[in-house]
């Protein structure tokens, strides 16, 4: 992501040392408005450098630097397309056109940030599974990921609408994908946790750890990973939720079973988190008493650990979540056009490949701005169907 906003503010800066050039240097106030502009096109490497200069990162400063982030989204990108365009042709008609195409981004963004955030959709599928077993036939589970409840504008509002949303599947099981807090555990006060520890299923709530989870954005160095996740796990397991830390756990229906697994985002990872594929991490501690015919449901932060899942001959089904669609999506085709796509090979939505399933659910909460362009939040319904009936 910071190459392509480093890239987005030296084009920028072309474009407004040009235009001062060739448009505005005559006029009154030129020169401070140039650098007004300058200044402007630097705020993310200011935000970088006063980041790395403070001793920690608490919540307020985070907050103030995703709004300061939504700003320079709001004015570098707008300004550099009016300034593309008055560049190019000196004609009122371009310049016009240069003018609704930057008001059309501005309030793309004003819209992802005051609707789409928000705008809470429901994604359903049911799945054909070989080795399901038939006592689980019509097994629902609802998938949630990414809260990252330390960015929410009003955390108790919105985490009251999803639990409601959860809770109106009547699921058999709900899981969690990971990225739970954003920063630290600090966000999750008494009453956020009240809200969530509410979610009602018949097998309960079954979660893992994200790289946000795990303290990496914390920069005070008293505070250790180990105990974060530590922290963590006290806390889900205060609400009433079952924390998978590289573990398994069996669902029983009678004398049928289906097998749970969940993979923590291992703190070395933090460096490949959104690398296209990871290295070779040993996931056989996971699924310990797992027999291979037995269907199982894996539960991994970060999808581009299906491959390695896969490897192990395990998982008939892996939910994932993490990348959000990087919070950009155009509605168009099956997945809809996300910048996701050139990072990850799997991004968002259903794969099947060798009978087995991966589904990427887009998330819930921001991370970097608060806004969500065309990527709605989400919530998925999945029904588990037995296909030797």
């Amino acid at each position: 992501m910071i190459w392509i906003i480093s890239i987005l503010s030296l084009i920028a800066v072309w474009l407004d040392r040009t235009a001062y050039r060739r448009i505005y240097r005559h006029k009154r106030g030129a020169k401070m408005l140039l650098a007004a502009a300058l200044t402007d096109n630097l705020l993310p490497l200011i935000i970088l450098a006063v980041t790395f200069v403070l001793p920690d990162n608490p919540p307020y400063i985070a907050k103030i630097s995703a709004w300061i982030m939504w700003f320079y989204m709001a004015t570098v990108p707008t300004r550099a397309v009016y300034l593309a365009f008055r560049i190019w042709s000196r004609r009122r008609l371009w310049h016009i056109v240069g003018g609704i195409a930057a008001t059309t981004m501005l309030f793309t963004l004003v819209y992802g940030t005051a609707v789409t955030r928000t705008d809470y959709r429901v994604e359903q599928a049911t799945l054909q599974c070989d080795d399901l077993p038939e006592a689980f036939d019509g097994y629902t589970v609802a998938l949630i990921s990414d809260l990252h409840v330390g960015s929410m504008l009003s955390p108790q509002r919105e985490c009251r609408r999803i639990v409601d949303i959860i809770d109106s599947f009547d699921a058999d099981l709900v899981v969690f994908c990971g990225d739970l807090i954003n920063i630290r555990i600090e966000e999750l006060t008494p009453e956020i946790m009240d809200i969530l520890g509410s979610i009602r299923s018949r097998d309960g709530v079954m979660s893992v750890i994200g790289n946000h989870d795990t303290g990496a954005y914390i920069e005070d160095e008293r505070r250790t990973p180990e105990a974060e996740i530590e922290r963590l796990r006290t806390a889900q397991h205060d609400m009433g939720w079952r924390l998978l830390d590289n573990e398994s756990i069996w669902i029983r229906r009678g004398g049928d079973s289906i097998s749970v697994s969940g993979i923590s985002f291992m703190p070395e990872w933090h460096d490949r988190r959104h690398a296209g594929k990871m290295f070779d991490p040993d996931l056989s501690p996971v699924y310990t008493g797992i027999d291979a015919s037995e269907f199982n449901i894996t539960l991994s932060h970060i999808p581009q650990l299906w491959d390695n899942i896969a490897a192990e001959g395990k998982a008939d089904l892996t939910l994932s979540g993490h990348i959000h669609s990087m919070q950009f999506k155009v509605p168009a085709g099956r997945r809809g056009i996300s910048p996701a796509k050139i990072l990850y090979g799997r991004w968002s939505g259903l794969y099947r490949e060798r009978n087995a399933y991966l589904y990427i659910n887009d998330g819930i909460g921001c991370v970097g701005i608060p806004a969500r362009i065309g990527a709605c939040p989400e919530i998925t319904f999945l029904e588990l169907e037995c296909d030797r009936k």
